[in-house]
């Protein structure tokens, strides 16, 4: 029964981790601007700081938001606001150099990112009520899944980082010039219409 809910569990973390969102345009433009290696920190960073968002969410953060009134509407308002932000970064809104951003994101940036991040809080609270299930006793199983999810989602993170950002660096061999502003501008796009998606 276990290996049942773990394997359940690991599909549902690759399938959300890996379809396309915020993070994985942040990890394709990434990928795009400045290659593989130089993505790492960001990576990594989503990758610690995405589990910790879902430890944060069972441990009881979201019945917190939920109990403080309008909180949750604040919280989306400055999601949005700064996926805007981003987007105008992304498509060369702070840089010089035809649109290209200045700088991969770093692994602090990364992290906190996911409390900001609408696709995050949506898979957190999906995860935790969905996968926490109940003892055969009654009582919750949030506390010995909790480590296993978190694992699981951070494995499921370095792979759609790595694919995603995989994508961007190979890309990236067509896209110079003129060619990467327009690439830059359709990702700012694509990262603005996934404030629709969630």
């Amino acid at each position: 029964m276990l290996e049942d809910w773990i394997a359940g569990f690991a599909i549902f973390a690759l399938t959300l981790s890996i379809t396309p969102g915020p993070n994985n345009t942040l990890f394709a433009t990434s990928g795009v601007n400045f290659g593989i290696a130089r993505s790492v920190p960001h990576i990594l960073g989503v990758a610690i700081g995405f589990p910790a968002m879902i430890a944060a969410v069972a441990l009881g953060l979201w019945s917190l938001l939920s109990a403080v009134p309008g909180l949750l509407e604040a919280l989306r308002y400055a999601s949005m606001a700064f996926l805007v932000y981003l987007a105008w970064k992304i498509a060369g809104g702070s840089a010089n150099n035809l649109g290209k951003p200045a700088r991969p994101m770093r692994f602090h940036e990364a992290a906190a990112f996911q409390w900001v991040n609408p696709k995050a809080w949506l898979i957190s609270a999906g995860a935790i009520t969905t996968f926490g299930g109940v003892l055969a006793d009654g009582s919750s199983a949030i506390a010995s899944r909790l480590p296993v999810m978190c694992v699981l989602f951070f494995a499921a993170v370095i792979i759609s980082g790595f694919t995603w950002a995989g994508i961007g660096a190979g890309l990236s061999r067509w896209l110079q010039g003129p060619r990467l502003r327009a690439a830059n501008i359709a990702l700012a796009l694509l990262l603005l219409s996934s404030l629709f998606l969630t």
